[in-house]
């Protein structure tokens, strides 16, 4: 049997290339499976950046109770509410223009995790 463990994801899906000329298309959050994410294993999902909302009404229909999902609009401060104690893996998920700003979610993250150990 494969153990899964504990999840945390954090979300970090913005359209970095549309905001460019100010606008974006969201249709694509409603043609994704959030329901994937609808999983005991799952503990806590984080999404952050401009259209961290976005993701949360689009989890909330796709079934995911609103006590495992925390945002914040700055990427790297979202990482606040990750609760390292609680999980066994983290996976951020992130578009292809938000590369940079993943580095420093994971130093944040890695920060977190240290600072846990310390304890």
């Amino acid at each position: 049997m494969i153990k899964i463990g504990r999840i945390a994801v954090i979300f970090n899906f913005d359209d970095y290339y549309d905001a460019r000329d100010s606008s974006e298309n969201i249709a694509w959050l409603y043609d994704t499976d959030y329901e994937l994410l609808n999983s005991d294993n799952i503990k806590q999902i984080i999404f952050g950046g401009a259209r961290c909302k976005d993701h949360v009404v689009r989890s909330l229909l796709a079934g995911i109770p609103k006590e495992k999902m925390n945002w914040d609009k700055d990427e790297i401060e979202s990482v606040r509410f990750l609760d390292v104690k609680n999980v066994d893996k983290i996976y951020i998920l992130h578009d292809v223009y938000t590369v940079d700003i993943v580095k420093k979610v994971k130093e944040a993250i890695i920060s977190k995790i240290k600072e846990i150990d310390k304890e």
